[in-house]
């Protein structure tokens, strides 16, 4: 389950005609950018929106290197409709920073965290 930080509608433009919306998706501890195609969007019952908390079923990593330089980003290229699980939060979970910084910054993600599980409000049926 990933929390939906901001979403970005792409217009219409011929170098990126096939990526139909954009996420900052985020754990509460890091955040990635996030892509999703013009087909996998249609098949989207319901589209996720600012805060909205959501379960992705398939995903794809991929590295784009930043312009000339040996910089490089991850982006998750959403390869399944994203199922939003809560909707209509308004705040912000967390203070996730971009998960390259986190990695620039020496955190060892393979250390034990003692971290509570946070009950969220589901949808009743």
């Amino acid at each position: 389950m990933l929390r939906v930080d901001d979403v970005q509608h792409n217009p219409e433009k011929k170098e990126a005609a096939k990526i139909k919306q954009k996420y900052t998706l985020s754990d509460g501890v890091a955040s990635v950018k996030a892509v999703v195609s013009e087909t996998v969007h249609n098949k989207m019952s319901e589209k996720p929106k600012r805060y909205d908390v959501i379960r992705v079923s398939s995903l794809k990593k991929i590295e784009v290197k930043k312009n000339s330089e040996q910089e490089s980003q991850w982006i998750i290229n959403l390869s399944a409709p994203a199922e939003v699980l809560v909707n209509n939060l308004t705040h912000t979970l967390g203070t996730p920073q971009e998960i390259a910084q986190i990695k620039s910054g020496g955190v060892d993600f393979s250390q034990i965290v003692n971290i509570k599980p946070t009950a969220l409000p589901l949808k009743k049926d």
